[in-house]
């Protein structure tokens, strides 16, 4: 179980040893055992070999992109940014990543990488001493939310970024008021919190590995060879996988599979962030007794003019056809939903009433799935007709 500090406080195996005294007509077998269990090593040791030197590929792409943004003169950006994963710049010292993710004029600049976007925050990227902080003029005091070293406002809530923001470090002693319930942590404690969030980080990017060798195994399913498959992207893998999930979840339960691929996609960025495999971002609330887990998710509140970052528990799945048949069975047996399926010939409409209906926050959600699905080729408005993009 994961555990999270929040603003007002926090929250702090047996190995065996096996021996045997075999017959020696077990020896022959034993040996090999023993051969087997010595290759399964090798294999082992190599995929570390390959992901310690993918990793150090990867700090040399960071230090390149640091030289870049440190220059005076105008250098290309190394190529393979945006592709980092978010735990490589969460070893990098605040320093680098301040340099990395901050202009010289105080705005955040993620330089599209989405996994930064996603679990970089204002903590990461100021240190310690910088206890206050005005972003885009909310005034924020640095302290723990969700697991999350940042800064929260006087209600306690996480000051998130996005991209965009621009950042102030001047803040007088009177904006400083009106704090005095924000908890402050230590050096040490802010060290286990990012050490915790850390490996979640790395735990969520091996769980989305995962998932997307079962991307593979289901397009050599379809028949494809595995030269085809080697040279798919992740979008182009979920476009096919998606599509085929999307059309049985039409035919068992009536939803227009263009609004199944539409979310989807959006949802799970086409499949670069399927937690669990979880490609619909369905919350485990009420009274849902199945497997469970926790990430960071984006949530429009109040006049939904605000995005803020929060850890929220959400549904996990053993495959990707089980979270598309969960979706169906969300939609279709919800009596909140009903409402939609008289549109099952009109995908526009019946997704503008799933959402209306309270499916999500965002309030441009319609438009960012309709710009997902057409990514792919669909649009929302002719139904089953593909469209050139």
């Amino acid at each position: 179980m994961n555990h999270f500090y929040n603003t007002f406080g926090k929250t702090n195996d047996w190995g065996c040893f096996v021996y045997r005294d075999a017959p020696e007509k077990n020896d022959v077998v034993d040996a090999e055992a023993q051969e087997q269990s010595d290759e399964d090593l090798s294999k082992g040791q190599i995929d570390k070999m390959d992901k310690a030197q993918e990793s150090r590929n990867y700090q040399k792409t960071i230090n390149k992109m640091i030289e870049h943004l440190e220059s005076e003169e105008a250098k290309e950006a190394p190529e393979g940014f945006g592709a980092i994963p978010a735990s490589e710049f969460l070893n990098r010292t605040q320093e680098e990543l301040k340099t990395l993710f901050v202009t010289k004029e105080g705005a955040i600049d993620f330089h599209g990488n989405e996994g930064a976007r996603r679990y970089v925050g204002m903590g990461d990227l100021f240190v310690s001493k910088q206890r206050f902080i005005k972003m885009n003029g909310i005034v924020g005091k640095r302290s723990i939310a969700n697991g999350k070293v940042g800064y929260v406002d006087k209600g306690g809530s996480y000051l998130a970024i996005f991209g965009g923001e621009k950042i102030d470090l001047d803040v007088s002693e009177s904006e400083q008021s009106g704090f005095e319930s924000i908890q402050e942590f230590s050096a040490e404690e802010e060290g286990m919190a990012k050490d915790e969030f850390k490996n979640k980080v790395e735990q969520d990017e091996k769980a989305l590995e995962e998932m997307r060798e079962s991307m593979r195994k289901l397009l050599s399913d379809q028949g494809l060879s595995k030269e085809e498959i080697d040279n798919m992207g992740t979008q182009e893998m979920f476009g096919m996988i998606g599509k085929l999930m999307a059309q049985q979840v039409e035919e068992k339960y009536g939803i227009p599979w263009e609004v199944c691929l539409a979310q989807s996609a959006l949802e799970s960025g086409y499949g670069k962030k399927a937690l669990g495999n979880n490609f619909f971002g369905v919350k485990a609330m009420g009274n849902y007794a199945g497997k469970t887990q926790e990430f960071l998710t984006t949530e429009y509140w109040g006049d939904k003019s605000k995005a803020s970052k929060m850890v929220d528990k959400f549904r996990a799945y053993d495959s990707i056809a089980d979270s598309f048949n969960d979706y169906g069975q969300l939609l279709s047996n919800s009596s909140r939903y009903a409402g939609a399926f008289q549109y099952k010939h009109d995908p526009r409409r019946f997704l503008e009433t799933v959402i209306a209906s309270g499916y999500a926050t965002d309030p441009n959600y319609v438009s960012k799935a309709e710009g997902a699905l057409r990514h792919l080729g669909y649009s929302l408005n002719n139904s089953h007709e593909s469209v050139t993009t």
